[in-house]
């Protein structure tokens, strides 16, 4: 009984610590993501208009993210 009850603390301390960092690791992916999509959005871009300029993207320390690091 004694080793059920000590088994499931530390199963829940194990599960609420790896959930704790789920939003880090999620936010990491999607910022990762983003030179794919914009990779995406000039494809598609080029494909449908073969003759007009690709469309702007700011540049990374237009768009703020270099003010958080």
């Amino acid at each position: 009984m004694l080793t059920t009850v000590l088994a499931g603390l530390a199963a829940a301390v194990l599960i609420v610590g790896a959930a704790a960092r789920i939003p880090a690791a999620l936010a990491d992916f999607l910022r990762a993501c983003l030179p794919v999509v914009h990779a995406a959005r000039e494809l598609h871009h080029a494909l449908t208009h073969p003759d007009a300029p690709p469309p702007a993207v700011l540049p990374a320390s237009a768009s703020g993210q270099d003010a958080e690091r």
